[in-house]
């Protein structure tokens, strides 16, 4: 069990609380408070202490190491961004992005996995020790002597909420009118719950928008007449409205079902309160980033949000309201996590095994600017594409949270000639191709060597642009997995370095007794079970000669291969043409496999008539379509094991249990170290081997 911890003590006391600060910790000095923070926190501290004398710092130890952290919160599930952030912030991992058609894998409508360097970003709590977006870690707790119902409008304005009278749908359509504002609810739920209206306005806020989502307008199809303020039991997932009115719909508690807003906001609240706010994620950042829970079962679960910049962006809507109200001044009380070997936070990082490297503008007529991010001023000077430069050096651009970071994360120092003289300037990274490479043989392994300054003895973060033909691991060791091409290999330090190389592998004929796949060696794990769905004419190759083992296999590309085994036993499926999914192309070579699963109750869509087609199939997902298929072909699947009990099995979806443990039990899956991961993309070599034992069942 753990527990809530922090470095601030008084005469041997803890002094941290849920509710706030003892009387003791009030009595300390700033001296006495900035103290029990690292050095690399204190020059920030002490210049909002110097703006704001009245505020107060509490450093809480999470007890944590700092790299650890931030690869369990880059799972892949638990942090997202928008699709169309840089695809620098986006992760190239198994199951979040398909190299070979450059697919980013939607895990909430248009919202994909974050990569580690942007969790990184996101998570230290150094990058946000401002003005603005200090608020993050400020305690939630309602004071009535602090919050104020016109803090609450000047947070909803701009919005549908603001000054404004409720009216909603009910379930038959009618429009009904009441006498109270969203600001009385919001004061209501407040004192209710005992969350600060501050919060609830701000979360309401960055959940729905300015104008009404499809969650609070009483009229989404399906659930009309049902409000879900918050986003509730939304999840990540295509469709998230659907699953967040789905909440509200049913239960009792919380005031549910949610048949109008007022019941949503004050129920809403109620639920927020006991869920987070009165059980220590008293804080935006400890929301988003559950690093001190009282239960270790739930350490980097139980989040709120997904979305990685969630917390930084209620914080700033919170400080615009303060600011407004001019009470800036007043008293507040800030939670702010400490981690065990926090990275240095300002750093750079080099990859040796080139030097003097080059790269290639790859557009028209890039701007060079003075400094690494698009606020900075033109240098006067348009490189034409194809132009060459030397690489000085890679930097996170100086910005904080706003959009120059979002779309432009990353920019490199260069130098080149123009009009006979050498000139020096910052272009955003993806705006150049390097050059500079090494070359690796198909099979091969290789260290990189690198350069970080100042070392502590950290950990650069390392990615591949195309794991399928370069894959690199979180020590730099990369591995030629393609029989030829290349890939670009990023290195990022969490204090802000940046820098890439180009690895390009060449045929290797290490392997002549292979004449299956060129990326499928007769040593692998899996060589026999490609070799078996291959000849089976269960699964093909991905094109010149590749089978793609370690890619990801699609819902479209499962469901088509259960088709090929069921059309292999005499079954019909020629006679689906068309298809009942808006994401499934007629004609396509899936198309009639999809729809012929569909109709048979085999697989389910998303809703919004949407399939998921190119979304890569999650390991639950693929023993519920298996156990379907089974009931529809009039397939026993024996109990040959006995059943196990994964260590994480609380992730499992309520709705795919019981086929997880059915295809445990055949044989047909294992854990890896007692977890299943559950939510984790299977890729073709793992689905070959299940199909491999299926069909031989």
């Amino acid at each position: 069990m753990r527990i809530w911890r922090t470095v601030l003590m008084l005469f041997g006391i803890t002094v941290l609380t849920i509710a706030g600060l003892s009387v003791q910790a009030q009595a300390q000095t700033f001296d006495e408070y900035l103290a029990q923070f690292p050095a690399s926190y204190q020059d920030e501290l002490l210049e909002l202490h110097e703006q704001h004398p009245n505020w107060v710092f509490v450093a809480v130890d999470t007890g944590l190491d700092w790299y650890d952290s931030v690869i369990a919160e880059a799972d892949g599930e638990r942090s997202l961004v928008p699709l169309n952030s840089s695809n620098i912030l986006k992760s190239k991992a198994a199951g979040d992005y398909t190299p070979e058609t450059d697919y980013y894998i939607r895990k909430d409508a248009s919202w994909v996995a974050a990569s580690q360097i942007v969790v990184d970003f996101y998570m230290d709590p150094r990058s946000f020790l401002n003005e603005q977006y200090i608020f993050q870690f400020e305690l939630l707790s309602y004071d009535e002597d602090l919050h104020s119902q016109n803090g609450v409008e000047e947070i909803l304005n701009g919005t549908f909420m603001y000054q404004t009278s409720v009216s909603y749908l009910d379930a038959d359509g009618n429009t009904i009118e009441t006498d109270k504002t969203y600001s009385d609810l919001i004061m209501e739920a407040a004192a209710e719950s005992g969350v600060s209206p501050y919060y609830l306005a701000s979360k309401i806020r960055q959940e729905i928008g300015n104008t009404k989502s499809g969650s609070v307008t009483g009229s989404y199809s399906g659930y009309e007449g049902y409000y879900n303020f918050y986003n509730i039991g939304a999840n990540s997932d295509t469709n998230p409205i659907a699953n967040a009115l789905e909440w509200a719909s049913t239960g009792s508690t919380y005031l549910r079902p949610w048949t109008m807003p007022e019941l949503s906001i004050i129920g809403g609240a109620s639920w927020i309160g006991q869920s987070f706010i009165n059980v220590g994620q008293n804080s935006g950042y400890l929301q988003r980033f559950n690093v001190m829970p009282n239960d270790s079962r739930y350490l980097y679960k139980h989040q709120y949000m997904t979305n990685i910049a969630g917390a930084a962006s209620e914080a700033l809507t919170t400080y615009n309201a303060y600011n407004e109200m001019g009470n800036l001044d007043d008293k507040k009380v800030f939670y702010i996590p400490v981690y065990d070997d926090m990275p240095s936070e300002d750093s750079t990082v080099t990859l040796t095994d080139v030097t003097n490297k080059t790269a290639v503008i790859n557009t028209e007529g890039v701007n060079v600017r003075s400094g690494p991010g698009i606020s900075y001023n033109s240098t006067g000077i348009k490189l034409a594409k194809g132009t060459e430069v030397k690489i000085v050096s890679g930097n996170r651009t100086d910005v904080s949270y706003d959009l120059s970071y979002i779309y432009y994360p990353y920019w490199y120092e260069i130098s080149f000639v123009y009009d006979g003289e050498r000139e020096y300037g910052y272009v955003y990274a993806d705006l150049l191709d390097i050059k500079s490479s090494i070359s690796l043989a198909t099979g091969d392994t290789d260290k990189l060597s690198y350069k970080l300054t100042p070392n502590n003895g950290e950990l650069p973060f390392f990615e591949s642009s195309n794991r399928n033909i370069v894959s690199v691991d979180s020590y730099g060791t990369v591995t030629a997995t393609g029989a030829s091409g290349s890939a670009e290999i990023s290195i990022f330090s969490a204090g802000g370095g940046f820098d890439r190389l180009k690895v390009l592998i060449e045929e290797s004929n290490d392997d002549p007794s292979n004449d299956l796949f060129t990326d499928v060696t007769t040593s692998a794990w899996y060589y026999d079970a490609v070799k078996y769905v291959a000849d089976n004419k269960l699964m093909t190759g991905v094109g010149n000669d590749k089978f793609s083992p370690t890619s990801s296999m699609t819902r479209a590309m499962f469901v088509t291969v259960l088709g090929r085994m069921y059309e292999q036993d005499g079954g019909n499926i020629s006679n689906y043409s068309s298809s009942r999914f808006n994401d499934v192309e007629g004609g396509s070579w899936y198309c009639n496999y999809v729809e012929w699963a569909a109709e048979n109750g085999i697989v389910n869509g998303y809703g919004d008539s949407l399939f998921g087609t190119n979304d890569s199939i999650t390991r639950e997902q693929m023993c519920a379509i298996i156990v379907r298929y089974c009931d529809f072909a009039n397939v026993d699947l024996d109990k040959v094991e006995d059943e196990v009990t994964f260590a994480d099995a609380l992730d499992i979806a309520a709705w795919a249990q019981a086929d997880v443990t059915a295809c445990q039990q055949a044989g047909l899956i294992e854990g890896n170290d007692n977890s299943f991961k559950p939510k984790g993309t299977a890729t073709r070599a793992e689905v070959a081997t299940i199909l491999m034992r299926f069909d031989k069942m």
